[in-house]
């Protein structure tokens, strides 16, 4: 017996996916690149970056969650990412490399493999 699919959008974009997906997942399906330093699909999630954080329809209070944690389930209508969050995203890098630097040539070398 397959799993109830849940619909939702994407920055938009509608997307069904089977519930208690992540929804890193959703956006995956729609090509949709979501920022992310600790998530990978063959180790447990830990959620620690924030670099996944998303807008969702149902949080609580309008908090931000991060996509890799988040499964989905019915009564979600939207995830979004916005441009604020993008500048969110290069505050943590730095803080990053200010607390584990890195030769510059190697952060280039690194932020290039991600697409950026």
């Amino acid at each position: 017996m397959s799993s109830p699919m849940v619909e939702l959008e994407v920055d938009g974009r509608k997307v069904s996916v089977p519930a208690g997906s992540m929804v890193m997942h959703a956006a995956d399906a729609l090509d949709i690149y979501v920022p992310h330093f600790c998530y990978h699909k063959k180790l447990s999630i830990a959620a620690n970056c924030r670099m996944c954080l998303v807008e969702m329809s149902n949080a609580p209070m309008g908090k931000l969650v991060p996509a890799c944690q988040m499964p989905l389930a019915e009564g979600v209508e939207e995830a979004a990412q916005r441009d604020e969050l993008g500048a969110l995203g290069c505050h943590l890098i730095q803080g990053y490399l200010y607390a584990r630097p890195m030769p510059l040539d190697r952060f280039i070398e690194w932020f290039r493999e991600r697409g950026a």
